[in-house]
């Protein structure tokens, strides 16, 4: 039996589909092979070991984890610049959008007489290089014990501005411990002094970044005071004090409650510090005080425990004694009491003996009176020259060899007194020593009042009459921190701040720009700056705003390494929200591709806040 023609052209029929397909399968393969390929040694050669590239037919999706949108876009323009765009699917997972866990970036740095330790968790990079070289800067020769973790993520937006401020912190103090984290400093110091401490709390408030919260710990130690003196003035109703010392909050309290209650006015202070002579100081200032209540005019004056008690002339004898002899008595053990009734000025040789010695307040000072001999005159004249200069001084003296050896040492303590003035005069008589003017110095009333009662004879009365000025302000000679962000903004008119392709490195020309900018920038002051970094629309929103800040971040680094006090400049990255052109134009973009200089919210809030109280 034949066989029909029919099947065999069947059979040609059916093994020609079979090798048709078997020919379109491995054609596919060899695509998708080919297609796999090219993309994963594109993204090799880009160093995107975290992305890998699947084909499906003609269709080639990228998958695996990205550290954040910047690599996500990377990984498509390596795939896309290798098979047809149209065919890439992104299959890729954003770490940043997810739920992964944050570092905590925060540093402990210990600062004492050994050295420098510093522990904590900081982001990889140049954070870590400028810690490190600002701590052996502060430390000098001493050594620094390096404890820190680095982590591989980007730094928090304030972490920069947050570790320049530290460094300028701890290079104010000798022993202090600083914690900082994002956008929070706290800083436990010791300072030198209670003036110092008041200072620097003022100084750093004021020169901390507007997204930096301070948290201030500033301690002083107690001055020592020699002698512990205490000096209080009765005058009809009126109590006052020239000098008041005590050992704590507690004993300055019970002192000065006591010389309220007796017709102290509250605006009466006492200073704290070591050295009180016995555990009764306390005691023995209140009897002292309740003992001087009970007089119309007298003084009384404690010099560690000495104790003297000086009357006016006009006070009835008996009622003087009786007073002293109940003040020695309810005295504690240890103090030593000198009462003394002044007596009207007998005639003498040198009754009518003065010294006085005026300071103008130009710094100009005049002396004239009488001193006991040559070599006195000389020690008083090389004194004043010594601390007024030669050329402000003018002396005129003559010798009364009668007067008595106390003379010129109440002479010599009365001009170390008016040293401590801005201006006023002394006067030594036979009888009295007096000081008035003004100061600048907060503790000179005490400082004055320990001086003359350590130094002056108990037989000789003491009038101090000072008044405390604040110490002026100092002008600023800096342009207004309006002309210097116009200044900036004058030269960014007529050239820019370039950066290399896709990257934050400043590009040459930048860096010359950035030069000149940092000149204007020195002779600004500490003011308040926002660099301001702009892109254009190309690429995703979240790139653009990721790029624009890392730029702003750069120009500041840049600033800093140019020397640029940038406690108060803040970075911040706008990505495309704010366009000046046209972003469709090729010039457009490139004109909002940009760094800006403006001032800051604080800033400017502060400068309006100044020009109000000019028009007011």
């Amino acid at each position: 039996m034949r066989i029909s023609s029919f099947v065999y052209i069947g059979v040609s029929f059916i093994v020609a589909a079979a090798l048709s397909v078997c020919a379109a399968y491995f054609a596919a393969r060899i695509v998708e092979d080919t297609s796999t390929a090219a993309v994963r040694r594109a993204m090799a050669e880009q160093k995107l070991d975290w992305a890998d590239a699947v084909a499906d037919g003609l269709q080639v999706f990228i998958i695996g984890n990205a550290p954040d949108e910047v690599k996500r876009f990377q990984a498509l323009t390596a795939a896309g610049s290798t098979v047809d765009a149209a065919r890439v699917i992104d299959q890729m997972t954003v770490l940043e959008n997810a739920n992964v866990l944050v570092p905590q970036f925060s540093v402990n740095i210990l600062r004492n007489n050994s050295g420098i330790s510093a522990i904590g968790l900081i982001p990889k990079g140049q954070d870590y290089v400028d810690l490190i070289k600002g701590l052996k800067k502060i430390a000098g020769d001493k050594p620094i014990t390096d404890l820190l973790d680095q982590a591989d993520y980007p730094a928090p937006d304030t972490w920069t501005t947050s570790l320049r401020f530290a460094l300028d912190a701890l290079a104010q103090f000798e022993k202090a411990k600083i914690t900082f984290a994002d956008g929070e400093i706290t800083i436990s110091a010791l300072a030198l002094t209670r003036a110092d401490k008041t200072r620097l709390e003022s100084e750093l408030f004021r020169k901390k970044p507007e997204s930096v919260n301070l948290i201030l710990e500033l301690t002083a130690p107690r001055p020592v005071i020699s002698p512990y003196s205490m000096r209080a003035v009765k005058d009809g109703t009126l109590l006052k004090f020239d000098s008041c010392s005590a050992d704590t909050e507690a004993t300055k309290q019970a002192i000065l409650k006591t010389a309220i209650k007796l017709g102290a006015v509250e605006k009466q202070d006492c200073q704290i510090g070591l050295g009180m002579p016995t555990k009764t100081w306390s005691a023995a200032t209140q009897t002292a005080l309740e003992s001087l209540a009970k007089l119309d005019k007298a003084t009384v004056t404690f010099a560690n425990t000495s104790i003297k008690l000086v009357a006016d002339e006009t006070t009835d004898p008996d009622v003087f004694a009786r007073v002293t002899q109940e003040l020695s008595a309810a005295l504690p053990d240890g103090y030593e009491l000198n009462a003394i009734l002044t007596q009207p000025p007998t005639a003498s040789d040198t009754t009518e003996a003065e010294f006085v010695a005026i300071l103008s307040p130009e710094g100009l000072v005049q002396l004239r009176g009488s001193v006991r001999d040559a070599t006195t005159a000389s020690m008083i004249s090389s004194l004043a020259d010594a601390r007024f200069g030669r050329d402000a001084t003018y002396t005129s003296t003559t010798l009364e060899p009668a007067l008595p050896v106390s003379w010129s040492v109440n002479v010599l303590t009365a001009l170390e007194a008016l040293a401590q003035l801005t201006q006023g005069a002394i006067r030594v008589t036979p009888e009295t020593v007096s000081v008035s003017g003004k100061t600048n110095i907060e503790t000179a009333k005490a400082d004055i009042t320990t001086l003359l009662t350590s130094k002056i004879s108990t037989s000789q009365n003491v009038d101090i009459s000072l008044e405390y000025i604040p110490p002026p302000v100092v002008d600023d000679n800096s342009p207004a921190p309006e002309e210097c962000v116009s200044d900036i903004s004058a030269l960014l008119s007529e050239r820019k701040i370039n950066f290399e392709p896709g990257s934050d490195r400043v590009d040459l020309d930048g860096q010359k720009l950035l030069d000149d900018i940092a000149g204007i920038l020195e002779s600004c002051g500490e003011i308040g700056l926002e660099i301001a970094g702009h892109t254009d629309s190309q690429g995703s929103e979240s790139m653009n705003q990721q790029l624009s800040q890392s730029r702003a971040q750069a120009v500041l680094m840049e600033l800093q390494r140019r020397r640029i006090l940038t406690s108060n400049f803040t970075a911040k990255g706008y990505g495309e929200e704010f366009p000046i052109a046209d972003n469709g134009t090729e010039a457009g973009r490139e004109t909002n591709r940009r760094i800006e200089f403006k001032l800051s919210k604080k800033q400017s809030a502060e400068t309006n806040q100044e020009a109000s109280d000019e028009q007011n």
